[in-house]
């Protein structure tokens, strides 16, 4: 390229200066937008990345032109979002995006309150939407709705939805009981006509309910991924979106559990995240992996406190303890006021066994 351009004709400079100090980043220069606007978000990549854009906060209104960056990469929020290109309608297997960036190659995405399941991706297009299915006709006995429709594909306990009927009982979202290849039922309210008339259609869970603009965001839905098709930890039936999901975390100490066995402590905190329950198994472990051997004895020396470090010799087996608590008394006819010391030891298994073999030997338990 061959710059012709002078110096009095070059364009406006670039709209984003940036000074670090530490580890926080002042972003200054911001643009501002029209009369309408009143709010800018900001976004930016992780260390090293180029593609990915993270939301890192926003400006509530269209004046001020600073903002500091201060956040670790590990905070960041959500991904930036893409947008429909051409838009689609309600029913369409497919949406084209400006981007895929950080959508995983099949799962969910989300617009407004739409959320959207797909199998693919093919350049920037998400594919396997499930795509909307004539009803051939709905019949109705007593409570029971029975539709028809040529090899459906639908499984027993997902949520379809229904509409286009004349009869608007049965129009909605329902669970359904598949019956055959080709048709299902599902329970209806109040005694509407039979058969239903008018151009009914239904659409699978993930389906475009409703029409897409051009231009209307979109974003990767949060997922779990990994579950298992089918066995062992695979969903036993569909989950309609909303529904309540709790996660089991489970934190093992082996080295533990070959000195003592297996012992289990559950924990149920729906605050915690992932992350967050895995600190607070950890945690557990730290306190509860080992086992505490507790006793006792009167002393009158001032300088036991709890929390201490005590060197017990019990019964002629000396172990190291820690001092738990320490409860003040007298006695009558004595000034001296004495300390009932509690403390706790983690021991090994093998010594364990030995204070328990002594004590009953010597009759003392």
């Amino acid at each position: 390229m061959t710059d012709t351009i002078p110096d009095t004709s070059l364009g406006i400079s670039p709209p984003l200066a940036t000074t670090a100090c530490g580890h926080a980043v002042s972003l200054t220069s911001i643009p501002t937008g029209g009369a309408d606007i009143t709010q800018r978000v900001i976004y930016r990549t992780k260390a090293g990345e180029t593609t990915d854009f993270y939301y890192i906060g926003s400006i509530d209104n269209n004046t001020t032109t600073t903002f500091t960056d201060n956040l670790p990469d590990a905070s960041l929020g959500r991904l930036a979002l893409t947008e429909a290109t051409i838009g689609a309608l309600a029913g369409d297997s497919s949406l084209t995006l400006t981007t895929v960036s950080g959508f995983p190659t099949a799962g969910w995405a989300r617009s407004g309150s739409a959320l959207l399941r797909y199998t693919g991706i093919s350049s920037t297009t998400l594919t396997g939407i499930p795509a909307k299915k004539s009803v051939t006709s709905i019949t109705r006995s007593g409570s029971t709705a029975t539709a028809t429709i040529t090899t459906h594909g639908y499984t027993t306990g997902w949520y379809v939805t229904v509409a286009g009927a004349t009869q608007s009982e049965y129009n909605g979202t329902y669970e359904i009981t598949v019956t055959s290849a080709n048709t299902f039922t599902y329970a209806v309210s109040g005694t509407p006509a039979t058969p239903a008339t008018g151009t009914i259609e239904a659409y699978g869970p993930g389906a475009l309910l409703t029409g897409l603009s051009a231009g209307a965001a979109v974003s990767a839905a949060p997922m779990l991924a990994g579950v298992p098709a089918s066995g062992t930890g695979a969903l036993a039936r569909y989950l309609p979106s909303g529904a309540s999901l709790s996660i089991l975390v489970t934190r093992n100490d082996t080295t533990s559990q070959a000195s003592y066995g297996v012992r289990e402590h559950f924990v149920q905190d729906q605050r915690l995240s992932v992350a967050g329950a895995e600190d607070r198994g950890d945690a557990e472990l730290t306190t509860r992996k080992d086992p505490l051997i507790r006793g006792g004895f009167v002393a009158f020396d001032w300088r036991y406190r709890s929390g201490k470090p005590l060197t017990v010799n019990h019964w002629g087996l000396s172990f190291n303890a820690t001092i738990m608590r320490v409860s003040l008394g007298v006695r009558p006819g004595d000034p001296r006021p004495e300390r009932r010391v509690e403390y706790a030891t983690l021991i090994d298994r093998q010594s364990l066994y030995a204070i328990l073999r002594r004590l009953e030997r010597d009759r003392i338990v």
